[in-house]
This record gives structure tokens, sequence and C-alpha cells, in this order.
């Protein structure tokens, strides 16, 4: 196969001892990522008695569209 005429024309390709060689993988330790911890949960605001019996008053009054139809073409 080196024999082939590719690796007679000039630019002549890279001799084998140049090229970058890399350390395997497979026989190295799995690198452990740096993860963050969560949070640590403070104390609850205190907020108090909350009264939620008013939220829903006056919905009577307020505008309503036209709603949703959906037509068929």
């Amino acid at each position: 196969m080196l024999q082939h005429e590719y690796f007679r024309q000039d630019p002549k390709p890279k001799p084998e001892n140049l090229f970058p060689t890399f350390p395997s993988k497979a026989g190295q330790e799995r690198r452990k990522r740096h993860e963050p911890h969560a949070p640590v949960r403070g104390r609850a605001a205190a907020l108090g008695e909350v009264d939620l019996s008013g939220i829903f008053q006056g919905r009577d009054r307020e505008e309503k569209g036209a709603g949703f139809t959906l037509r068929m073409v």
C-alpha cells in the first residue's frame, strides 16, 4: 500500500514519527467532574397569616372576551 503513487507525489506526506501520539483512555480512571452542591435551605419567610378570602372577588365584573371558536375549513 505504501508503494502507491500517491506517496511519491509532492508534497510528500508527513513521516509517521512526526504524527502526535496520545495515551489510551481505555486504561485510565474516569475523571471526576465537579458537581456543585445544592444551596442549603434557609428558614421560611415569616409571612404571618395571609388572608386569601378576597382573591376571587370582583371576578363577575371583569371584561370577558369572545371565547374560543374553532373554525373548520
